[in-house]
């Protein structure tokens, strides 16, 4: 094989989930969920390896708190992370959960036994 292809071999998700257990839990949960998605787990190399750009780029603390505020809102793109990353979102307090409302009964419910 060429050297670059050899170079190209070296990449394992393995590896990239290493990587990622450096910066932190939540970029290590960020990554194994991108790698773990795909048909192919190759697939997501470069957006894991973009992911490392900007850890390289923003810092490894910036990188985790944006990984924690993304796995939070349930996104997982490369370009969410880069956004709040850009847009200093990463700094802010994580958005609370709020509680779902309890279910509203009185008489003028019909329910599901009304439309059979």
């Amino acid at each position: 094989m060429p050297r670059s292809h050899r170079a190209h071999a070296e990449w394992t998700p393995q590896r990239l989930v290493r990587w990622a257990r450096k910066c932190g839990p939540a970029t290590a949960e960020l990554v194994h969920h991108v790698l773990a998605t795909r048909v192919h787990p190759q697939h997501g190399f470069r957006s894991c390896l973009g992911i490392m750009r900007l850890g390289q780029r923003y810092g490894d603390g910036r990188l985790e708190a944006a990984c924690r505020r993304a796995l939070a809102l349930g996104t997982h793109a490369y370009r969410s992370i880069e956004s709040i990353l850009r847009n200093g979102l990463d700094r802010k307090p994580l958005p609370t959960p709020t509680p779902e409302a309890p279910a509203v009964e009185h008489l003028n419910l019909r329910g599901p036994d009304y439309f059979n």
